[in-house]
């Protein structure tokens, strides 16, 4: 039942994207539809999953913000009925699904996570030197790009 409301509300904001008039309304738009496309990732595949790919949204939208906030100016929200009725709708939902009626088991979640032989092949004691090469690599691009872009001539403005 979660799942059916979850695919719901995330093909109506998705349906609903190009409705957005400025740049703060279209990230709080799409940062909503990736906080609900991650849920739906997590409760029909693995919640690890799940997991990553929100955390990659969050830092693309972080991106975008930040880009998006030293482009356009200060702007007013204009705020309209769609956007009450899309809070409305959201806060109603998350009542439902608040209920312990609605909510499944933690032994149903146990039992869909480790049903995918594949995913936990992935984490075996052959593929953790694999893993620890990849997380060392992705340390040492990050430093390397903070060590390299200069702050002053950077893209963005300060924001002081």
């Amino acid at each position: 039942m979660t799942l059916i409301l979850t695919i719901t509300l995330t093909l109506s904001m998705a349906l609903t994207l190009p409705l957005a008039h400025t740049p703060l309304t279209l990230g709080a738009w799409v940062l909503m539809l990736a906080i609900l496309l991650s849920m739906t990732t997590a409760m029909t595949t693995s919640t690890w999953f799940g997991l990553i790919l929100f955390i990659i949204y969050i830092s693309g939208m972080l991106v975008m913000f930040s880009y998006f906030a030293a482009i356009s100016p200060n702007q007013h929200l204009p705020i309209s009925n769609l956007l009450y009725s899309l809070l409305t709708i959201l806060i109603l939902s998350i009542t439902y699904l608040s209920s312990k009626s609605i909510l499944p088991s933690s032994t149903s979640f146990s039992k869909i996570t480790y049903s995918n032989p594949n995913l936990m092949s992935m984490y075996s004691n052959y593929q953790v030197p694999i893993l620890m090469l990849l997380a060392i690599l992705l340390l040492l691009i990050l430093i390397l790009v903070v060590k390299i872009v200069e702050h002053k001539k950077g893209p963005l403005r300060p924001f002081s």
